[in-house]
């Protein structure tokens, strides 16, 4: 999660090499991060 920040402040985008893609909001597609013990994932 802090990578995610991390770059977010850098750049205002929340990605990072080492997670999955973090998607740009889309009102006709919303997806969600899911944040778990085990994984990350969009869906």
């Amino acid at each position: 999660m802090m990578d995610y920040w991390l770059a977010f402040m850098k750049d205002g985008k929340p990605s990072s090499k080492q997670l999955p893609d973090w998607p740009a909001y889309q009102p006709a597609a919303p997806k969600v991060m899911v944040f778990g013990n085990e994984s990350i994932a969009a869906r």
